[in-house]
């Protein structure tokens, strides 16, 4: 029997997305500087247009499996999160868009088995 039910948002808690956008928008763009992070959720520190911006999500969706592919997030153990779902119900929290390839839910599964080492994951 579990204990309890553990919700855990998925980008940038676990997983690092914010770093990826980045590079999609300086590739694109030249901006922001890498390493750069947002202040707030309309990225506006960014310096971009909103066409530029949708063109980075664009890129985002046209990605096979852009979502399966993304670094651990600096800090988050993956020791840690298996552990826990020894004892714990855990439950993948995302408001992911879709990409090209697998479904988004499948891909953060698939991410959260191989990057965290919990066999089924429960992601919505």
């Amino acid at each position: 029997m579990r204990n309890f039910i553990i919700g855990i948002d998925l980008d940038d808690v676990l997983v690092d997305f914010v770093s990826e956008f980045t590079k999609i928008c300086n590739r694109l763009f030249g901006k922001p500087e890498l390493g750069t992070l947002p202040i707030d959720w309309d990225w506006s520190n960014f310096h971009l247009t909103q066409a530029k911006k949708d063109a980075a999500w664009k890129e985002v969706a046209n990605t096979e499996n852009f979502w399966a592919k993304l670094p651990i997030e600096y800090g988050a153990d993956p020791e840690i999160v298996e552990r826990l779902s020894e004892d714990h119900e855990l439950v993948f929290i995302t408001a992911r868009v879709p990409s090209r390839g697998w479904s988004t839910e499948h891909q953060s599964k698939h991410w959260v088995h191989c990057n965290m080492g919990v066999i089924f994951p429960t992601v919505i």
